[in-house]
């Protein structure tokens, strides 16, 4: 199937009531600039446009190049797509025969438009807030989660492929390159980026395996610039490139990387880089999953907030709650700090800070668990009297009255306490 060019799309897509055969597409209109031309995102193997009208906008993708077998590997994506309901993909349609040109008709793709910067630019936007960038690790490490559960892999993780909604949710798009159970296909679209694949992956890899390195050098990279922003400046003067700090060289010789030997040097990155190097040379299979290299950037709270603030008070150092021990951010096993304890000491207590502090220990920074101020109960009609002459032990009795909340006030202001506490 031959493809119309960039100039002949931009052309059809300013008439959608006569090209278009969707009713959601033609009842809108393409987003245009100042001139009243359309501005097309542009993409390895197609052009999207956002069209705006009735309701909310919509994305539409149309293709440049030919993809093999695009209707069976997208009607199989679609509908493994639908079954999962995953917060990381943006649900569409694929319309066959979505886009007439002369007696042509041309497959396009139906989507919600999501409003926000790629993870590129957002990254670059936002890279001294820590804050922002462990949540971004935290969501990229529940997608990894997400498909070893699942068995499938998006074949292209690479920033540009990757939006930041308004909410701060990383969501994912292009859906070309993309493995799902039962897919008919046996052969990748593409190769992905080759600044986010390893040098290893060829064109017989398609498996559940095939984003494993993505993940992991793109989560090296955020946790890298969490720690140091002007890793980003210094690897990328330019900013012109769609990499943070890694590029496809680094992983052809990691021995002699200068980016990688920088992020050595980092606080608890010596022994996460080491192991980063030896990836670069194993077949993507042999490739452990992104959960298995690094911890998840997240406390836990306990069930006993008085009883572990008294043995925080007593001995300086919070106690992980049993079954939730979870790993300290930028921790690898057997590191130490340089100015505090190690992360897990001899009597079995979890460090919460890398810098000498012990505060209790929280799923999110700033959240308060539901067990500590549960909502009210739903509101009980008033009880009836009891018939006259229903025995004592037959009546109802009134239930007793809930038991005092714990003030939040309380539990914020020993949690400061503790945290501006230094312990011996």
């Amino acid at each position: 199937m031959r493809f119309p060019a960039a100039a002949d799309y931009n052309e059809l897509v300013q008439v959608p009531g006569l090209c278009f055969t969707d009713a959601e597409i033609t009842r809108r209109v393409a987003v245009t600039d100042a001139l009243g031309l359309p501005v097309p995102v542009s993409g390895a193997s197609a052009l999207t446009y956002r069209f705006a009208g009735p309701g909310p906008d919509i994305a539409v993708r149309c293709f440049t190049r030919e993809i093999p077998d695009l209707f069976a590997r997208y009607a199989a994506i679609s509908a493994f797509l639908e079954r999962l309901g995953s917060r990381f993909f943006v649900p569409f349609t694929f319309l066959a025969q979505g886009l007439r040109q002369g007696r042509a008709a041309l497959p396009v793709i139906r989507m919600e438009w999501i409003e926000g910067p790629t993870l590129l630019d957002f990254v670059r936007a936002h890279r001294a807030d820590r804050a922002a960038l462990r949540r971004l690790r935290g969501q990229v490490l529940d997608f990894a989660l997400e498909q070893k559960r699942y068995g499938y892999a998006h074949g292209d993780v690479q920033p540009r492929n990757i939006l930041v909604d308004a909410a701060g949710r990383l969501r994912f798009v292009d859906y070309d390159g993309m493995f799902v159970p039962g897919m008919p296909c046996r052969e990748p679209a593409d190769l992905g980026h080759r600044d986010f694949q390893s040098p290893r992956r060829g064109s017989g890899d398609f498996a559940p395996h095939l984003d494993r390195f993505a993940l992991i050098a793109l989560e090296l990279s955020l946790h890298a610039l969490e720690l140091c922003p002007d890793l980003l400046v210094q690897f990328d003067p330019q900013v012109q490139e769609d990499a943070f700090i890694l590029r496809r060289s680094d992983y052809a010789d990691p021995a002699a990387s200068p980016a990688l030997a920088a992020m050595e040097m980092l606080p608890g990155l010596a022994r996460p880089v080491a192991a980063f190097r030896e990836l670069c040379a194993l077949p993507l299979e042999r490739l452990p999953t992104l959960d298995a290299v690094c911890g998840r950037p997240k406390l836990a709270f306990f069930r006993d907030p008085w009883g572990a603030l008294r043995q925080g008070r007593r001995t300086g150092r919070a106690v992980a709650a049993p079954g939730v021990a979870e790993s300290v951010p930028g921790d690898a096993p057997g590191d130490t700090a340089t100015d505090g304890p190690s992360a897990t000491d001899a009597g079995g207590g979890q460090r919460l800070s890398r810098f000498g502090k012990w505060v209790l220990a929280g799923e999110m920074p700033g959240t308060t668990p539901d067990w500590l101020d549960p909502p009210d109960p739903p509101p009980q009609p008033p009880m009836a009297p009891p018939p006259r002459g229903t025995p004592p032990a037959l009546r109802a009795v009134a239930p007793a009255p809930a038991p005092r909340r714990r003030s939040r006030a309380m539990l914020a202001a020993a949690q400061s306490w503790l945290g501006r506490r230094r312990w011996p």
